[in-house]
């Protein structure tokens, strides 16, 4: 068989820009808990700030479009707001279980996780600027 029938494989690159990326949504994700702690004292839910700012770190590390790096940073902004929405949760009982039994009422959380979740998504796929040499 010839070279050419056989798919491209991922250069040592990609796979850093990877890494690279999902070290910036963390990043991101870090500083979208402290705008959304920091914001809170003002007495203002931000929580869709981890999303965007998620997304934005993923996309300013990377200097890449991926549209894998865009499912990544959802993932990760998904995890840090539940997560940030359990730890400061208003009800009284602290645990998992009471916490998942009583978030459906909250809508203006549900609202938050697709505003949030849609700009992770958006921002950490990268811009128009930046060129994916995978297509992925």
């Amino acid at each position: 068989m010839s070279s050419s029938n056989q798919p491209p494989a991922k250069s040592t690159g990609d796979l850093l820009a990877i890494v690279r990326g999902l070290g910036g949504a963390l990043l991101g994700a870090a500083a979208g808990v402290l705008v959304f702690i920091v914001l809170g004292n003002f007495q203002v839910y931000a929580i869709a700030a981890i999303g965007a700012l998620t997304g934005l770190g993923c996309s300013l590390m990377s200097q890449r479009r991926s549209l894998l790096l865009g499912v990544v940073s959802l993932a990760v902004a998904l995890v840090t707001t539940f997560f940030n929405e359990w730890i400061n949760n208003p009800f009284d009982d602290p645990s998992l279980d009471f916490f998942l039994a009583h978030i459906g009422p909250k809508t203006h959380f549900w609202l938050s996780i697709v505003i949030g979740g849609g700009l992770a998504f958006w921002f950490g796929q990268g811009n128009e600027r930046t060129t994916s040499r995978s297509g992925s």
